[in-house]
């Protein structure tokens, strides 16, 4: 009686026997991504690499799609001849008789997955995002292109938080009708989430000149505006503010349509208010209402958004998008005094450069005392600096061992335990007393070489880095508003975090190690931890031995730092740290385990410090931890 549904397609998928792709030979399929009805996006590799392939399967296999090559065809020229950094357009199609392929760059996260994934994005970082959603629009309606379906599926972040904008849909219908939610669903709703980020002017009642005028303008990009991509974009932004909570279903958006249905309650959520502000007017629901991408990065620039993300970070971080690892670390390491000027927190540039000074003058001081003259010195720092050695040359040959014993024992001495602090000996002396014991046991027959080999406790560079900041350290910049004591240096280790462990060569690796520490050094706790140390504690297994042994020292002095611990990080000590600190002790090379025992005193100092804190944070009622 009619209920038998027609096929969709004559065609059967088959991801075997995919065309060549560009100059890059035939595609090899990997794995489907995404249940999207409309289009199948499949993971494929060539000889280009990993590449992302949306396919249309064909209903008709007499129809042919040339119209809708010339339209990708002319968004991607636009795009590419004037400069977009931030949006990725399609870079290759190509038409069977049996289907239709669109080939894009491959990335390994969205901004979805990486909103759910920890660690967990800071305030600094989800402002950056949002920053840089805001530009690529900028670029887009520059040179007149829409994208047409912006949504967090389709926002790509690259390890370093480069945003990319991809997957424009000028292909897809522009309006749809509001009582027939098959459409939406058939070429919007890929996930399968049911979070519809569409402008409320996109649907249409039947019947109405609004559905007319899409019947007449076909699928092929005509009637998108710039305001509904500010729209999408509001709620991304949202989205991305409120740790993954959708703003609207496509129920709650066509009662927002009619006027039954708020934002305000879930606006209410941001913390921010002229952020709150900047969202309820991208989100309006009149389109006359909504302010372009470039007035909203105008209207918050220097309140929501700092300064330095118009003058500094964006073009920054773009150059250093072009470049390879090696070229990326060695851009950042010798920019380490700008970067701070320009990203860290108020004073930290001073501070740094007169304890830099100071150092200097006190080895000048210490040369001449031995018969060396300050510039000998400093030419000997310098070319300590740039080859790369683990620990920096001490003033007069004669005086070597007595200043690195100075350096250890300094290292050693324990850090002040908070006030207030609950000392649980059950809790912790038994793990720790066996662990360091073991440690400290197998290390013994290294500790007279350590002495000899004059290994510090503490890399002269660090021990400065860390005493630069602490002036500046409880107060907060007002151009990064609620980013924290570290500013925006969370940027900078997300960047050298991801280039470190691609580095070929040893030196530069040391290199990028202290700086990594240096940063870190600047930002809070929570960074440190969850940040920085995984990525120290991976280069103590480095095959060469001269990191093992720096990574060793460097985690010593990154976690003597330390005063608070996230609650996920009550174990962090004698599950994670330890244990892999102990893999030194049985290190093949003597250099590691000198490192080891250089800094044994200074890890089980620490390691009694942070287990005491988590006897404390488990002694709290449930309801009264933060």
């Amino acid at each position: 009686m009619g209920n038998q549904l027609a096929p969709l397609s004559s065609q059967q998928p088959d991801y075997s026997n995919l065309p060549e792709a560009g100059t890059g030979g035939s595609l090899q399929f990997q794995a489907k991504l995404g249940g999207g009805r409309f289009l199948k996006t499949l993971k494929c590799v060539n000889e280009d690499g990993i590449l992302v392939v949306k396919v249309y399967f064909k209903r008709d296999p007499g129809r042919v799609l040339a119209s809708y090559e010339e339209l990708l065809t002319e968004v991607r020229a636009r795009l590419t001849i004037n400069g977009a950094p931030n949006v990725m357009a399609f870079r290759w199609f190509k038409e069977t008789p049996q289907a239709a392929y669109i080939v894009r760059q491959y990335f390994y996260t969205s901004l979805l997955e990486r909103m759910r994934s920890p660690p967990f994005l800071t305030t600094v970082e989800k402002r950056w995002i949002a920053f840089q959603l805001l530009q690529a629009l900028v670029q887009c309606h520059a040179v007149g292109v829409c994208h047409g379906d912006i949504k967090a599926e389709n926002v790509m972040l690259t390890s370093s938080n480069w945003l990319l904008l991809t997957d424009l849909a000028n292909f897809k219908p522009p309006m749809l009708p509001q009582d027939d939610p098959a459409d939406f669903s058939y070429f919007f709703d890929s996930s399968s989430r049911r979070a519809c980020y569409l402008a409320p002017e996109r649907f249409f009642e039947p019947g109405s000149a609004a559905a007319a005028a899409a019947k007449a303008g076909g699928n092929r990009g005509v009637g998108l505006e710039p305001p509904m991509d500010i729209f999408s974009a509001g709620c991304v932004t949202i989205e991305l503010l409120l740790e993954g909570e959708p703003c609207l279903d496509l129920p709650r958006l066509l009662k927002y349509r009619r006027g039954e249905h708020e934002l305000e309650p879930t606006l209410a959520k941001v913390q921010s208010a002229p952020f709150r502000e900047l969202l309820r007017a991208m989100t309006a629901r009149a389109p006359a209402e909504r302010p372009s991408a470039a007035a909203c990065l105008e209207r918050v620039r220097g309140v929501v958004f700092p300064v330095a993300f118009y003058t500094f970070v964006h073009g920054f971080f773009g150059e250093l998008r072009l470049m390879d690892h090696t070229r990326q670390a060695e851009h950042i390491c010798d920019r380490y005094e700008l970067l701070l000027r320009e990203l860290g927190p108020p004073g930290a540039a001073a501070a740094a450069a007169k304890a830099r000074e100071g150092g200097a003058d006190r080895g000048a001081a210490a040369g001449a005392a031995s018969g060396e003259d300050g510039g000998g010195y400093l030419r000997r720092v310098e070319e300590c600096w740039r080859t790369g050695d683990a620990a920096a040359p001490a003033a007069g040959g004669a005086s070597s061992a007595a200043a690195a014993a100075a350096a250890a024992a300094a290292a050693a001495k324990p850090p002040p335990v908070a006030e207030g602090t609950v000392v649980s000996a059950a809790a912790g002396s038994s793990v720790l007393s066996s662990i360091v014991g073991a440690v400290a046991g197998a290390a013994s027959g290294a500790a007279t070489a350590a002495a000899k080999a004059g290994v510090v406790g503490t890399p002269a560079a660090a021990a400065a880095a860390a005493a630069a900041p602490s002036a500046a350290r409880g107060g907060s910049s007002e151009a990064w508003g609620e980013a924290g004591e570290g500013g925006g240096l969370i940027l900078v280790v997300t960047s050298l975090c991801c280039c470190l462990r691609n580095l070929r060569s040893p030196l530069l690796t040391l290199r990028a190690m202290r700086m990594l520490l240096r940063v870190a050094l600047q930002c809070d706790d929570a960074v440190r931890t969850g940040r920085a140390l995984p990525y120290l504690v991976a280069m103590a297994s480095d095959q060469t031995p001269s990191v093992r042994a720096e990574a060793v020292g460097l985690i010593a002095t990154l976690l003597s730092s330390v005063r608070t611990l996230e609650p996920s990080d009550t174990r962090l000590m004698p599950d994670y740290v330890l244990p892999a600190l102990a893999r030194a002790a049985s290190d093949p090379e003597e250099q590691v385990r000198c490192a080891l025992a250089a800094h044994i005193g200074e890890v089980a100092e620490t390691a009694q410090r942070l287990l005491e804190a988590a006897a404390a944070w488990s002694k709290w009622p449930s309801w009264w931890r933060p």
